[in-house]
């Protein structure tokens, strides 16, 4: 597992480098969509992507409105843009891990999906 060193020997999980990495693609504003955005393309729950990025923004790496700061974009900090620079190398290893692991999640849940509706209609020999 690619470990990221930041100040005061705090590292970053995978999802946080993750979520580095397209934060650093710039295409989408604001925390919410962002969160939208990382639910839809990777299958985390909301309150994980909150936490990791109220994380990056508590170590300093990104910043972002809260309440008070309406219309403030979701950015990396110059601190930030150094980890990102520092990842680049690890970008195609983290997005293929994340995708891999949605994927068979979702199939899992389509497998499952599907066992469920031939129990309920009355068919026990599925698959």
């Amino acid at each position: 597992m690619l470990y990221s060193r930041v100040y005061r020997d705090i590292r970053l999980s995978r999802r946080e480098q993750l979520m580095l990495l397209e934060i650093g693609e710039d295409l989408i504003d604001t925390a919410s969509g962002f969160v939208d955005y990382m639910r839809e393309a990777y299958g985390f729950s909301k309150s994980s992507i909150w936490y990791c990025l109220n994380r990056l923004k508590e170590f300093g790496l990104v910043e972002f409105a809260n309440r008070e700061e309406l219309g403030k974009p979701l950015r990396l900090t110059k601190q930030g843009l150094g980890e990102l620079t520092r990842l680049d190398g690890s970008k195609n290893e983290l997005i293929a891990h994340f995708s891999n692991s949605f994927m068979e999640s979702m199939e899992e849940r389509s497998s499952a999906a599907y066992a469920e509706s031939c129990l309920s209609r009355g068919i026990y020999a599925y698959r």
